[in-house]
């Protein structure tokens, strides 16, 4: 039998809501297949895009002076600090977009 990816989800309400019973949600984050799901490249590229666009944006409007000095401190550049945060913000876009498809997968 082979291992099934799952994301427990606990209830997320404040325990004077929730009470000790809340429920926590078993989910799959795989496909049936056991496969991740044919756009998450997609995903991830449009998170990249847009996290890194705006991360230059930001970085330009101030003439690269925070980016270039926490560049320094983690042995990179202005440009380079940049790309990290674009594809940092890709994955996490990706799997939040992933997650949020199966809560709704779920629900219904």
């Amino acid at each position: 039998s082979t291992p099934r990816h799952t994301l427990l989800l606990p209830a997320v309400l404040p325990p004077s809501l929730a009470g000790p019973q809340a429920a926590v949600v078993e989910m799959p984050l795989l496909g049936a297949s056991g496969a991740l799901p044919p756009n998450l490249r997609g995903l991830l590229l449009a998170g990249a895009l847009l996290w890194g666009g705006l991360a230059y944006m930001a970085d330009a409007a101030n003439g690269h002076i925070l980016a270039t000095r926490v560049g320094k401190l983690l042995g990179t550049n202005a440009t380079g600090l940049v790309a990290i945060t674009g594809l940092l913000g890709g994955v996490l876009a990706a799997l939040g977009m992933l997650v949020g498809s199966r809560v709704r997968e779920a629900g219904s």
